[in-house]
């Protein structure tokens, strides 16, 4: 059975056209192809396709009899289709995690790209150019904000970096993500979400405005409110990432409607749970990023590199404060500096870009260094897990959770804000406190997944 030739349809009457055995296809075997007349038809390029069936079993023509012998199917949606560190990791570490919890059922990312979503983010990518960027995210940047970005993007990565940063991406979704289908369009999401019995928002930023108010029917479900398949519905950890009253009123309609789609909610910002709790009678749950379900031991079989005694700078955005307490530190301690930053520059031999690592090599970054400087969120969550003496330093977009994370566990005072001129990097840090804090943060919110799972 599973060698035989995949057949589609006979006859082109027994296709209706609707795309979504592409859309499922976990390896892209599926395309589209006009005919004669100009009407598109799947094709299936033999040499990708697996034999898996999911093509036949998504089909709205074919029998449900394909679905009768199919193992419990779980899908979680988020931006695992970004060249990002944070998006991928939490893809990974959210499958392996639901994984553990149902060991018989099926686990996979889905992959959805609407053309509205794909210019939102090409727009704030390194890897296109500062005219592009700014067009690209033209309907989701301020005037005042477009501006700041024309006249602070720095120069292109090289080739080579870039090369190398998307060849480690590629094959860290080889080796670890199990895409269940990719979509680019509503209705071959809904497809994909057809075929499974529970699907997790798990991402911590889709549920943020910009993607509350242009994405809602896939990121908020709201393509399934009246769906006949009875699929289990929940978000792991969102992150709305405003408590701006006038944006959130404005979009109050859309949560309130997504509070109803969801069985069960959880969110990793505490006012957010505070703003969806006042719309509906479902308990909202406080949970902790997927890579905080993890302890450091569980990330040893990441080979380690030998780049000698550093300081891992990561940093978001443009942060002046940032930049100049990274290098009075590395003046200071006598140390290289191994960076990641998007708007802002080191120079000189003492700097190394870090630009072409990979999900893992950002890992081994982090447990490798000496000091963590930065204003990324999962720079941040792996600096606890390995316990290194970092600094936070908080950007707009990202304050919410990452105060909410650092009060939860005890480490306030590695915040620097504003108003604070110095920071003691040294200052010692309770990480046993911190661990027992973590382990109660941590097994809370493994009950709301198997609770909600099972």
């Amino acid at each position: 059975m599973k060698n035989e030739k995949i057949v589609l349809y006979e006859l082109e009457s027994e296709c209706c056209g609707c795309s979504a055995c592409v859309a499922v296809c976990p390896r892209d075997a599926v395309y589209m192809q006009e005919n004669g007349e100009g009407f598109l038809y799947p094709v299936i390029d033999e040499e990708k396709c697996i034999k898996c069936r999911r093509c036949i079993k998504v089909c709205p023509l074919k029998s449900d009899s394909e679905n009768n012998s199919e193992s419990y199917r779980v899908g979680i949606l988020c931006l695992s289709h970004k060249q990002n560190y944070g998006a991928k990791l939490v893809a990974w570490l959210l499958q392996e995690k639901v994984r553990a919890i149902l060991p018989d059922a099926e686990v996979g990312v889905i992959e959805f790209e609407g053309h509205e979503e794909r210019k939102f983010l090409e727009g704030l990518s390194q890897e296109l150019s500062v005219k592009n960027a700014v067009n690209a995210a033209g309907g989701f940047l301020s005037e005042g904000k477009k501006k700041k970005l024309k006249s602070e993007v720095d120069s292109l990565r090289s080739e080579d970096a870039s090369k190398m940063r998307k060849e480690r991406f590629a094959d860290f979704d080889k080796k670890y993500i199990n895409k269940l289908g990719r979509a680019d369009r509503t209705l071959e999401f809904k497809a994909i979400a057809d075929t499974l019995d529970a699907i997790i928002i798990g991402s911590d930023i889709v549920f943020r405005p910009e993607f509350a108010k242009r994405f809602s029917d896939v990121y908020l479900l709201g393509c399934l409110k009246n769906s006949q398949r009875d699929i289990k519905k929940l978000s792991y950890a969102a992150a709305i990432s405003s408590n701006d009253e006038k944006l959130l009123s404005a979009l109050k309609e859309k949560y309130s409607e997504a509070t109803e789609i969801f069985d069960y909610i959880s969110v990793r910002e505490k006012c957010s749970a505070e703003f969806l709790s006042g719309m509906t009678d479902k308990k909202i749950e406080y949970c902790c990023d997927p890579a905080l379900l993890y302890r450091a031991e569980d990330f040893d079989f990441i080979e380690k590199s030998s780049d000698g005694d550093y300081i891992y700078v990561n940093i978001l955005d443009k942060t002046d404060n940032a930049v100049k307490f990274a290098e009075g530190l590395a003046d200071k301690k006598g140390l290289k500096i191994k960076f990641y930053t998007d708007l802002n520059k080191f120079g000189g031999e003492n700097a190394e870009d870090t630009y072409s690592d990979g999900p893992l090599e950002f890992i081994d970054r982090i447990r490798g260094a000496r000091y963590v400087v930065t204003n990324s969120f999962h720079t941040a969550v792996f600096s606890i897990i390995f316990h290194k003496p970092f600094v936070l330093f908080l950007r707009a977009e990202q304050s919410l959770k990452l105060v909410d994370l650092c009060e939860t566990l005890g480490l306030s005072d590695r915040i620097v804000f504003k108003s604070k001129a110095k920071f003691d990097i040294d200052g010692e840090i309770d990480w046993a406190e911190c661990d027992r804090r973590l382990d109660a943060f941590r097994k809370s919110s493994e009950e709301f997944l198997e609770n909600s799972l099972k």
